[in-house]
């Protein structure tokens, strides 16, 4: 006899457990099968699946000063909602993109708050609009003759002219780390210090108003949502959510973040979170888990900004699809399902408007 040709080299039947592998079993450890963590074979002797590694979505492959919605969803799987709380923020909705415009570019959105500058809604968009990328590298319209300037501080959208054009409270790092940010919370040596090891780049924000520089809105604030998609990444594992300048908000109001599950219509209460109160250009990185989530809310009373949300799928992609992960991140500009140049091929000239009325142009379409 042998262990394989139905009965076991001790006259017993086969089965799972018996520490043999037979036909159809993945695997067979006897006694040490286990269906907890960390084991290597199940108690129905299959191999437990394999983890997704956890994916990191910042925003640094986006043009800073441009809008975000739902450029990712055909490359990386997560639409991107912006709503303001009042008309002092400016979520603009995508609109259809004109004849030669890639999808992504300025020229496709329009205004959120009216129709008279925007022809052609696309009729696919619900409620809410667009997030705005923000530089922390380059926060303000620096002068010539500041240091900031000479440093690289200086972000062109803005002007120099204007000492409160763009928002040097979300610069990082902090500038008691060489950095542009200003703010009491980001101080080098305080609980939020903004000196990471690491550069921040573009984080998201609710923009101020249609003008052309960069900058949050304060109080009321308002909320960005990030949208998986579940065909692509199957319920996601959220598990830390950066922000910067958690401030302006009366009572020093927390932003809360809510959770919804796939298959549930409503957030799932039980994981309601509230994060920190960060005071100017202080930097937190909330950590949590929350388990096969389709939808994150992330509510913000007053001014500040996202820099970062980590996720585990539960379905592993053929290959690393975010940014720093993969050698070739491309976006499905177009529309298509197919993956095309990034955004960044196209020329500055395209992606940085000299003007506000090449920012939201009335006639564009």
């Amino acid at each position: 006899t042998n262990n394989s040709d139905g009965c076991t080299n001790n006259c017993k039947l086969p089965r799972c457990g018996d520490g043999i592998k037979q036909s159809g079993e993945e695997c067979d450890e006897g006694n040490n099968n286990s269906n907890s963590a960390g084991s290597t074979c199940k108690t129905n002797c299959k191999k437990p699946p394999t983890e997704c590694p956890i994916e990191v979505l910042d925003f640094n492959d986006l043009p800073s000063g441009g809008f975000i919605y739902d450029e990712w969803w055909g490359s990386k799987g997560v639409k991107i909602i912006a709503k303001q709380s009042n008309s002092a923020g400016y979520t603009p909705r995508p609109g259809q993109c004109p004849s030669g415009v890639p999808k992504g570019h300025l020229k496709c959105y329009c205004d959120y708050n009216g129709g008279t500058s925007c022809r052609n809604w696309r009729p696919d968009v619900g409620s809410g609009g667009a997030a705005r990328v923000f530089s922390t590298d380059q926060p303000k319209g620096y002068k010539s003759n500041t240091w900031q300037y000479r440093k690289g501080f200086h972000n062109s959208m803005c002007n120099p002219n204007n000492g409160s054009d763009g928002d040097d409270d979300l610069g990082s790092p902090h500038t008691s780390c060489g950095g542009p940010g200003v703010g009491s919370g980001g101080q080098k040596g305080t609980t939020y210090e903004n000196c990471p090891s690491n550069k921040i780049g573009n984080v998201l924000i609710i923009q101020e108003g249609t003008k052309t520089c960069p900058d949050d809105i304060g109080e009321p604030g308002g909320s960005i949502t990030f949208e998986f998609d579940t065909s692509m990444h199957g319920g996601v594992d959220v598990t830390l959510g950066r922000f910067i300048d958690i401030d302006d908000a009366s009572g020093r109001v927390n932003p809360t973040l809510d959770f919804w599950e796939v298959g549930k219509s409503n957030p799932t209460s039980s994981l309601h979170k509230t994060t920190r109160y960060t005071g100017g250009n202080g930097l937190y990185d909330e950590t949590f888990t929350a388990n096969n989530i389709k939808r994150v809310k992330v509510t913000f009373p007053g001014s500040g900004c996202i820099a970062e949300i980590r996720f585990r799928p539960s379905k592993c992609p053929s290959r690393r699809l975010l940014r720093g992960q993969d050698e070739d991140v491309l976006v499905d500009s177009n529309g298509t399902g197919s993956e095309e140049e990034p955004l960044e091929s196209y020329s500055d000239s395209v992606l940085y408007p000299e003007s506000a009325s090449d920012m939201f142009p009335v006639d564009a379409y």
